[in-house]
């Protein structure tokens, strides 16, 4: 099956089977989204979580050319507590008013650091196995042990790490005052990227770099090989004993954007990417488009199929199609950076 004729789950129609045309509307069919993601794709967040969080080293970075922080940031609930850290790099010369959050997967800040920095950017770095392990089994002594429930909606990996990430948000909107945030992840962190900015309107763009696009359809990754031992810990508890093919899901990934919608989204895909098809992912994109419109605003403006060394910045959704593989390289950074100069403007150059 083509992604290109893939009978796919129509996002704009309501549980009652009401098509949405006003915003009125897409604001209670977002609701009926948000539930059925949480409950059956990525788990629910937990309630009454506690957060206080301190700066615990804090240095010159770059050769002196910026500052660099380490923030601890301590979570509570009343049976659970757990902590994780992230790096805060700035301009000695300038505090920015937009900060890039990166996931990564590891703890060393990415190579293209500095020229972030002279662009007026701030960045936000924190390596995912801090949030909560990468591993193969439910674990309770991290993250997921704020989550007591045993429910079959209990949350995965990708909840936990996206829970973390709004955490990091808390602290760059409500005590540092950023004013735009920029989240960007790859691969799996890429699909954490999207559901924390689901999940968080302060998030101003989320930029998913090879995440995979829609399941209906791919020629790379599909829904069933995401049910083997070392990824299925990274869906909600149920996810693979209710669904066993893509055809089955009552959603597909275009869901997971229209809860940013109308907010910013960059995708990001390689010609020879093994673990994600980039025209699945661009596909994604353009099934999302017609909520983006619905709120009066365009969506993925761009040809059918993108071509390769391309790129479609200009609506709510860009896209940009890399020769290559599965990786997160600088064109892919500078071709964000281009996205969000066209999309927002700021004092920070």
């Amino acid at each position: 099956m083509s992604i290109y004729n893939a009978q796919l789950p129509n996002v704009l129609k309501t549980d009652a089977g009401d098509l949405v045309t006003t915003p009125q509307e897409w604001a209670r069919r977002r609701e009926e989204i948000k539930n059925l993601l949480m409950t059956q794709f990525l788990g629910t967040y937990p309630d009454q979580v506690s957060m206080t969080h301190k700066v615990i080293e804090e240095g010159e970075a770059l050769g002196g050319k910026a500052n660099c922080q380490k923030i601890q940031i301590h979570l509570g609930s009343d049976t659970h507590e757990t902590d994780f850290s992230f790096q805060l790099i700035f301009s000695q010369r300038k505090r920015p008013a937009s900060i890039i959050l990166h996931l990564d997967f590891t703890e060393q800040y990415p190579a293209i650091t500095e020229e972030l920095i002279d662009e007026g950017f701030g960045l936000a770095h924190v390596n995912y196995n801090d949030i909560e392990k990468d591993i193969s089994e439910e674990r309770f002594d991290g993250m997921q042990g704020l989550c007591p429930e045993r429910n079959g909606s209990r949350w995965g990996k990708i909840g936990c790490w996206a829970f973390g990430t709004n955490r990091i948000v808390d602290v760059l909107k409500d005590h540092l005052h950023v004013e735009h945030i920029i989240l960007a992840g790859h691969s799996r962190l890429a699909m954490t990227a999207l559901w924390a900015g689901a999940m968080d309107e302060r998030i101003d763009v989320i930029a998913a770099i090879n995440s995979g696009g829609l399941y209906r359809g791919t020629q790379a990754e599909t829904f069933h090989d995401l049910s083997r031992e070392y990824t299925k810990y990274w869906f909600c508890h149920d996810l693979f004993l209710n669904y066993q093919a893509e055809e089955e899901l009552p959603f597909d990934m275009h869901f997971v954007l229209a809860l940013i919608a109308p907010r910013l989204i960059f995708l990001d895909g390689a010609t020879r990417d093994q673990w994600c098809d980039p025209y699945a992912l661009y596909a994604c994109g353009k099934a999302v488009s017609p909520v983006y419109e619905a709120l009066g605003l365009p969506g993925l403006a761009g040809p059918d199929r993108p071509a390769p060394e391309s790129a479609y910045l200009t609506g709510q959704i860009g896209y940009y199609l890399r020769e290559g593989t599965h990786y997160f390289g600088r064109d892919d950074w500078r071709q964000l950076i281009r996205f969000v100069r066209e999309h927002i403007q700021s004092e920070d150059r």
